[in-house]
């Protein structure tokens, strides 16, 4: 027996509000999640250099 979906069109347009909803959300992750690399980088090499000055040489 096979099932006829009169709402065929129903389910795509709910199908594409999802992925409305989904994209931007992970695009803000990605966006946030790089800027927290370039600053804990940023303060590596501030943390790096500053130190520098402190070690004696062996």
């Amino acid at each position: 027996m096979r099932r006829k979906f009169a709402n065929r069109s129903m389910r795509f347009s709910v199908s594409a509000q999802t992925r409305a909803t989904i994209a931007p959300t992970v695009r803000q992750a990605i966006r946030i999640n790089s800027h927290t690399a370039v600053f804990e980088h940023a303060t590596a090499s501030q943390a790096t250099v500053s130190s520098k000055a402190y070690v004696c040489p062996a």
